[in-house]
């Protein structure tokens, strides 16, 4: 496994999370998600928001500076609605095409769960996109189901809802 580090990420790391977002949504869901449905969710689920970026509760993946893998979690869900007491969900994790099956989502993921069992969460959700319901499976999440997930008011993306209990 190459060796990469973990760590906060920052305000001024919105521009670099945003562009491996991107990067690795646009190449990783074309083979679920037709390119009409894509064009209308990227916009959308690539947007993360330079102010929670600065929380703690949002991590990037690096090696030599070079951004591998990011992720977060929130106690709001993708739908908007603050997550129930011990609840939060998994927000915009993505790792870099060229370095899959090399731990380092799988680092992000573990790093999540500290981080949130630190902060009194019992439960993590995520609305996993289909071709990466294997991945949380394979970092202890249990589907729950197949649910629609609104990203305008014209697009519902279908997501596996996934669940992880911490304690």
């Amino acid at each position: 496994m190459p060796h990469f580090d973990i760590r906060p990420a920052a305000f001024a790391d919105h521009a670099v999370f945003s562009a491996l977002l991107s990067r690795s949504y646009l190449r990783l869901l074309a083979p679920c998600y037709s390119s009409t449905v894509l064009a209308g969710a990227l916009p959308v689920m690539t947007l993360a928001t330079p102010e929670t970026l600065g929380t703690g509760r949002y991590f990037l993946a690096e090696q030599s500076e070079c951004i591998l893998a990011v992720g977060g979690w929130s106690d709001i869900s993708p739908f908007g609605r603050a997550c129930p007491d011990g609840h939060a969900h998994i927000r915009h994790l993505a790792c870099d095409p060229e370095r899959l099956r090399q731990g380092i989502g799988r680092g992000i993921v573990a790093r999540l769960v500290r981080s949130a069992q630190t902060s009194g969460i019992r439960v993590l959700h995520c609305l996993s996109p289909h071709n990466a319901a294997p991945f949380y499976a394979a970092t202890g999440f249990e589907a729950l189901g197949e649910v629609a997930m609104r990203l305008t008011p014209e697009l519902d993306l279908p997501v596996i809802h996934m669940r992880y209990r911490l304690a």
